[in-house]
């Protein structure tokens, strides 16, 4: 992934769970911003749903602060089950740096 800058938008994360999504019924990747916010994506599953793979992309109000972006898939499923994913990170720059 090149770099990621403040105010941009059509980013899509891509969330790889290791959980078959077949019968999910909530796919959200929580995300802390860097100035400790805490924000929930809705994400989309991509097909095969075996996969595992949850995507969102980003719009105008999601990347507005320069930093270190924490993030985890969080789905819940029809069975009841409740899971959250592995965390990962992501660094959003300040423009011209």
């Amino acid at each position: 992934m090149s770099k990621i800058y403040i105010g941009d938008v059509g980013i899509k994360v891509k969330v790889e769970t290791g959980i078959d999504l077949t019968d999910a019924t909530t796919c959200v990747i929580k995300v802390a911003k860097p100035n400790g916010q805490l924000k929930e994506w809705a994400a989309v599953r991509e097909s095969p749903y075996t996969s595992g793979i949850l995507s969102y992309v980003t719009i105008g109000i999601d990347l507005d602060v320069a930093g270190t972006y924490l993030g985890m898939a969080y789905i819940e499923t029809s069975g009841g089950g409740k899971y959250f994913g592995e965390s990962f990170s992501f660094q959003v720059w300040e423009k011209f740096k």
